[in-house]
Protein backbone atom coordinates (compact mmCIF):
# COMPACT_ATOMS: atom_id res chain seq x y z
CA UNK A 1 0.00 0.00 0.00
CA UNK A 2 2.63 2.04 1.06
CA UNK A 3 4.02 1.71 -2.65
CA UNK A 4 0.74 2.78 -4.24
CA UNK A 5 0.56 5.94 -2.44
CA UNK A 6 4.58 7.09 -3.06
CA UNK A 7 3.10 5.85 -7.11
CA UNK A 8 0.03 8.22 -6.40
CA UNK A 9 2.37 11.03 -4.54
CA UNK A 10 4.50 10.71 -8.07
CA UNK A 11 1.71 11.07 -10.62
CA UNK A 12 -0.07 13.21 -9.41
CA UNK A 13 2.35 15.35 -8.58
CA UNK A 14 3.01 15.21 -12.85
CA UNK A 15 -0.40 15.79 -13.24
CA UNK A 16 -0.43 18.78 -11.32
CA UNK A 17 2.41 20.18 -12.94
CA UNK A 18 0.82 19.61 -16.20
CA UNK A 19 -2.61 21.01 -15.12
CA UNK A 20 -1.12 24.40 -14.26
CA UNK A 21 0.25 24.46 -17.72
CA UNK A 22 -2.46 24.38 -18.77
CA UNK A 23 -3.96 27.55 -15.98
CA UNK A 24 -1.16 29.67 -16.58
CA UNK A 25 -1.27 29.47 -20.61
CA UNK A 26 -4.92 30.62 -19.54
CA UNK A 27 -4.42 33.42 -17.57
CA UNK A 28 -1.76 34.84 -20.03
CA UNK A 29 -2.95 33.67 -23.21
CA UNK A 30 -6.59 34.81 -24.21
CA UNK A 31 -6.91 37.79 -21.94
CA UNK A 32 -4.32 39.27 -24.52
CA UNK A 33 -4.82 43.06 -24.68
CA UNK A 34 -1.63 43.38 -26.86
CA UNK A 35 0.07 46.99 -27.13
CA UNK A 36 -0.85 47.95 -23.81
CA UNK A 37 0.22 48.06 -20.25
CA UNK A 38 -1.36 46.36 -17.81
CA UNK A 39 -1.81 44.12 -14.50
CA UNK A 40 -3.82 40.97 -14.23
CA UNK A 41 -5.39 38.73 -11.52
CA UNK A 42 -7.78 35.59 -12.48
CA UNK A 43 -9.02 33.02 -10.76
CA UNK A 44 -10.68 29.55 -12.26
CA UNK A 45 -11.24 26.11 -12.40
CA UNK A 46 -10.47 23.02 -14.16
CA UNK A 47 -12.42 20.17 -14.61
CA UNK A 48 -10.28 16.63 -15.25
CA UNK A 49 -10.66 14.37 -17.75
CA UNK A 50 -8.84 11.66 -16.75
CA UNK A 51 -11.13 9.16 -14.24
CA UNK A 52 -8.66 8.58 -11.55
CA UNK A 53 -7.89 12.09 -11.08
CA UNK A 54 -11.80 12.70 -11.13
CA UNK A 55 -11.95 10.28 -8.66
CA UNK A 56 -9.21 12.40 -6.37
CA UNK A 57 -10.47 15.94 -7.23
CA UNK A 58 -13.40 16.45 -9.74
CA UNK A 59 -12.55 20.36 -9.43
CA UNK A 60 -9.16 22.33 -9.23
CA UNK A 61 -8.82 25.58 -8.55
CA UNK A 62 -6.36 27.74 -9.90
CA UNK A 63 -5.39 31.81 -9.69
CA UNK A 64 -2.62 34.04 -10.83
CA UNK A 65 -1.43 37.27 -11.59
CA UNK A 66 0.47 38.68 -14.29
CA UNK A 67 1.97 41.54 -16.02
CA UNK A 68 2.00 42.97 -19.63
CA UNK A 69 4.81 45.34 -20.90
CA UNK A 70 4.97 46.07 -24.86
CA UNK A 71 8.87 46.17 -25.70
CA UNK A 72 7.77 48.53 -28.79
CA UNK A 73 4.99 48.43 -31.61
CA UNK A 74 5.03 44.45 -32.40
CA UNK A 75 6.42 43.18 -29.36
CA UNK A 76 5.26 42.65 -25.77
CA UNK A 77 7.12 41.00 -23.01
CA UNK A 78 5.01 39.47 -20.03
CA UNK A 79 5.64 37.86 -16.64
CA UNK A 80 3.01 35.54 -14.98
CA UNK A 81 2.58 33.55 -11.54
CA UNK A 82 -0.12 31.10 -10.72
CA UNK A 83 -1.17 28.40 -9.01
CA UNK A 84 -3.26 25.17 -9.06
CA UNK A 85 -4.47 23.12 -5.74
CA UNK A 86 -6.16 19.54 -5.56
CA UNK A 87 -7.42 17.99 -2.84
CA UNK A 88 -9.01 14.08 -2.17
CA UNK A 89 -8.83 10.82 -1.52
CA UNK A 90 -6.73 8.44 -3.01
CA UNK A 91 -6.50 4.85 -1.72
CA UNK A 92 -7.45 5.94 1.20
CA UNK A 93 -5.23 8.52 1.69
CA UNK A 94 -6.22 12.32 1.97
CA UNK A 95 -3.91 13.61 -0.33
CA UNK A 96 -3.31 17.43 -1.43
CA UNK A 97 -1.80 18.40 -4.10
CA UNK A 98 -0.29 22.27 -4.80
CA UNK A 99 1.37 23.40 -8.00
CA UNK A 100 2.94 26.86 -8.20
CA UNK A 101 4.31 28.50 -11.77
CA UNK A 102 6.67 31.51 -12.66
CA UNK A 103 6.86 31.71 -16.33
CA UNK A 104 7.75 34.86 -19.40
CA UNK A 105 6.43 35.50 -22.24
CA UNK A 106 7.35 37.52 -25.71
CA UNK A 107 4.70 37.80 -28.34
CA UNK A 108 5.03 39.27 -31.47
CA UNK A 109 2.16 41.21 -33.19
CA UNK A 110 1.97 40.62 -36.84
CA UNK A 111 -0.86 43.83 -37.36
CA UNK A 112 -0.66 45.94 -33.91
CA UNK A 113 -3.53 48.46 -33.51
CA UNK A 114 -5.33 47.05 -36.45
CA UNK A 115 -9.24 45.04 -35.52
CA UNK A 116 -7.52 41.52 -36.30
CA UNK A 117 -4.47 41.07 -35.25
CA UNK A 118 -2.46 37.50 -35.47
CA UNK A 119 0.23 37.21 -32.97
CA UNK A 120 2.41 34.46 -32.48
CA UNK A 121 3.63 33.67 -28.63
CA UNK A 122 6.24 32.00 -27.31
CA UNK A 123 7.13 31.62 -23.58
CA UNK A 124 9.12 29.67 -20.90
CA UNK A 125 7.97 28.31 -17.32
CA UNK A 126 9.26 26.49 -14.03
CA UNK A 127 6.85 24.65 -12.08
CA UNK A 128 7.11 23.50 -8.23
CA UNK A 129 4.76 20.97 -7.58
CA UNK A 130 4.06 19.89 -3.73
CA UNK A 131 2.08 16.54 -2.87
CA UNK A 132 0.96 16.26 0.82
CA UNK A 133 -0.61 13.47 3.03
CA UNK A 134 -2.66 15.24 5.00
CA UNK A 135 -2.95 12.10 7.20
CA UNK A 136 0.66 11.50 8.64
CA UNK A 137 2.47 14.76 7.08
CA UNK A 138 4.72 13.35 4.49
CA UNK A 139 5.60 15.11 1.23
CA UNK A 140 7.33 15.32 -2.17
CA UNK A 141 8.12 17.54 -3.98
CA UNK A 142 9.68 17.83 -7.42
CA UNK A 143 10.12 20.62 -10.24
CA UNK A 144 9.14 21.30 -13.92
CA UNK A 145 10.46 23.80 -16.57
CA UNK A 146 8.31 23.70 -19.58
CA UNK A 147 7.93 25.49 -23.16
CA UNK A 148 5.14 26.64 -24.74
CA UNK A 149 4.47 28.36 -28.09
CA UNK A 150 1.18 29.65 -29.22
CA UNK A 151 -1.00 31.11 -32.34
CA UNK A 152 -3.87 33.03 -31.64
CA UNK A 153 -5.63 36.29 -33.18
CA UNK A 154 -7.11 39.34 -31.62
CA UNK A 155 -10.31 39.80 -32.98
CA UNK A 156 -11.93 43.41 -31.90
CA UNK A 157 -15.68 44.35 -32.03
CA UNK A 158 -16.82 48.11 -31.46
CA UNK A 159 -20.85 48.43 -30.59
CA UNK A 160 -20.95 51.86 -31.78
CA UNK A 161 -19.76 50.61 -35.40
CA UNK A 162 -22.03 47.41 -35.07
CA UNK A 163 -25.04 49.25 -34.15
CA UNK A 164 -24.90 52.21 -35.91
CA UNK A 165 -25.10 54.19 -32.63
CA UNK A 166 -25.10 58.40 -33.71
CA UNK A 167 -24.80 59.63 -29.51
CA UNK A 168 -21.46 60.73 -27.87
CA UNK A 169 -21.82 57.99 -25.87
CA UNK A 170 -20.14 55.02 -26.51
CA UNK A 171 -21.73 51.49 -26.26
CA UNK A 172 -18.84 49.28 -25.73
CA UNK A 173 -16.08 47.06 -27.16
CA UNK A 174 -15.29 43.55 -26.68
CA UNK A 175 -12.30 41.10 -27.60
CA UNK A 176 -12.60 38.47 -29.02
CA UNK A 177 -8.99 35.71 -28.94
CA UNK A 178 -8.95 32.61 -30.05
CA UNK A 179 -6.02 30.65 -29.56
CA UNK A 180 -4.50 27.63 -30.03
CA UNK A 181 -0.84 26.34 -27.81
CA UNK A 182 1.94 23.62 -27.85
CA UNK A 183 3.21 22.91 -24.65
CA UNK A 184 6.63 20.75 -24.08
CA UNK A 185 7.34 19.55 -20.48
CA UNK A 186 11.52 18.83 -19.79
CA UNK A 187 12.47 16.00 -18.55
CA UNK A 188 9.09 14.10 -19.78
CA UNK A 189 7.69 12.91 -23.24
CA UNK A 190 4.36 14.30 -22.44
CA UNK A 191 3.64 17.46 -25.15
CA UNK A 192 0.32 19.08 -24.67
CA UNK A 193 -2.05 20.98 -27.47
CA UNK A 194 -4.51 23.42 -25.78
CA UNK A 195 -7.02 25.43 -27.84
CA UNK A 196 -8.53 28.39 -25.99
CA UNK A 197 -11.13 31.05 -26.45
CA UNK A 198 -11.25 34.31 -24.86
CA UNK A 199 -14.19 36.94 -24.52
CA UNK A 200 -13.52 40.39 -22.96
CA UNK A 201 -15.62 43.50 -22.27
CA UNK A 202 -14.10 46.93 -22.20
CA UNK A 203 -15.28 49.22 -19.46
CA UNK A 204 -14.29 52.91 -19.27
CA UNK A 205 -11.20 52.19 -21.85
CA UNK A 206 -9.41 51.36 -18.53
CA UNK A 207 -10.49 48.47 -17.25
CA UNK A 208 -11.09 45.10 -19.23
CA UNK A 209 -12.65 41.82 -18.07
CA UNK A 210 -12.37 38.78 -20.06
CA UNK A 211 -13.43 34.93 -19.63
CA UNK A 212 -11.54 31.97 -21.20
CA UNK A 213 -12.57 28.48 -21.66
CA UNK A 214 -9.75 25.97 -22.70
CA UNK A 215 -10.13 21.91 -23.69
CA UNK A 216 -6.60 19.76 -23.52
CA UNK A 217 -6.84 16.86 -25.95
CA UNK A 218 -4.72 14.50 -24.51
CA UNK A 219 -6.50 13.98 -21.32
CA UNK A 220 -9.78 15.74 -21.89
CA UNK A 221 -9.13 18.18 -19.32
CA UNK A 222 -11.71 21.34 -19.51
CA UNK A 223 -10.61 24.93 -17.73
CA UNK A 224 -12.51 28.26 -17.32
CA UNK A 225 -10.81 31.23 -16.49
CA UNK A 226 -12.25 34.94 -15.23
CA UNK A 227 -9.87 37.78 -14.87
CA UNK A 228 -10.02 41.46 -14.41
CA UNK A 229 -7.16 43.77 -16.44
CA UNK A 230 -6.23 47.23 -15.27
CA UNK A 231 -4.21 49.12 -17.76
CA UNK A 232 -1.78 51.55 -16.04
Amino acid sequence: EKKQVRYAFLMLSIFTFCLIQLSSNILNASTTTLGKRYIEIGVGYVLPGDEFIKEWDPVLLAYGAAINLPINKNLDGGISVSQLIADGKVLGSHLKSTGSELSGSLTYSFSPNQLKNPYLKISYGSTNTTVTNEDTSVSISDSYNAYSVSIGSELFYDLDVIFNNKKDRRLGSFLLTPEISYTKIDDLDSAVITPSLGYGIWFIKKYFWNQTISYEFEDGDFSYETSFLILF
